[in-house]
């Protein structure tokens, strides 16, 4: 995945999962910016601009996140969004290992203690 806008609203996505309590609000932010990255991508697809097929694939994988986020939010399960963080932390790793901006993002912690998941 290049850095473009589709990346900054995965990345913004992944801050919010990695920083915040998780809620409702939480989850339909998150929805929010992997909309936004979606889109993204499949504009560029539509534009042609996808050499080595990476982008194709990066369409799927956040499409099917997206279908875990919209049924956490349909049923109400937050404890979802630790799956969607791993998997979003873990694709991203692979993408792009040296990324600084992703490495600085994951290496700060969350403010105090608390459990990440609100009602």
């Amino acid at each position: 995945m290049a850095k473009d806008q589709a990346w900054r609203h995965v990345l913004l996505a992944l801050d919010l999962l990695h920083h915040y309590q998780w809620n409702i609000a939480l989850m339909k932010k998150v929805r929010h910016e992997m909309k936004e990255a979606i889109d993204r991508m499949a504009e560029r697809l539509a534009a042609g601009n996808d050499g080595d097929g990476s982008r194709a694939e990066d369409l799927r994988f956040f499409l099917g996140l997206l279908n875990d986020v919209e049924s956490g939010i349909q049923n109400g399960n937050l404890l979802i969004m630790r799956s969607v963080e791993q998997s979003l932390i873990r694709h991203l790793l692979k993408r792009d290992p040296d990324d600084r901006h992703l490495h600085q993002l994951l290496s700060t912690k969350r403010d105090g203690e608390f459990d990440m998941v609100s009602v």
